[in-house]
């Protein structure tokens, strides 16, 4: 997104969604150019990055967080550019605060 000319519209929404009562999913989206193939293959890995100056650990953190509580992280390319970051956590950990009233 920080690439995208001054003019552009720059938004971050972020839906999330319960997946049969199991886990939440949360979604990331972003407007920029997108992945190519060869860079979605390697974007989870140790010291990859897309960007000139970019150490590569942010996802592979994000990663290691996510698999820690048993979940998973996947990326997307969408129809026109930009990425979907879509990550599943347990919904166990909710039904520990549900309130039966």
């Amino acid at each position: 997104m920080a690439q995208a000319p001054v003019f552009q519209r720059r938004e971050l929404v972020v839906p999330t969604a319960l997946i049969e009562k199991e886990a939440i999913e949360i979604a990331v989206p972003d407007s920029g150019s997108g992945l190519s193939e060869d860079a979605a293959e390697l974007l989870f890995e140790p010291f990859f990055s897309t960007k000139p100056d970019g150490m590569g650990r942010g996802l592979t953190l994000c990663r290691s967080i996510i698999d820690a509580h048993e979940g998973s992280v996947r990326s997307e390319t969408t129809v026109g550019g930009g990425t979907i970051f879509r990550f599943t956590l347990s919904a166990a950990a909710g039904k520990a605060v549900e309130n039966d009233d």
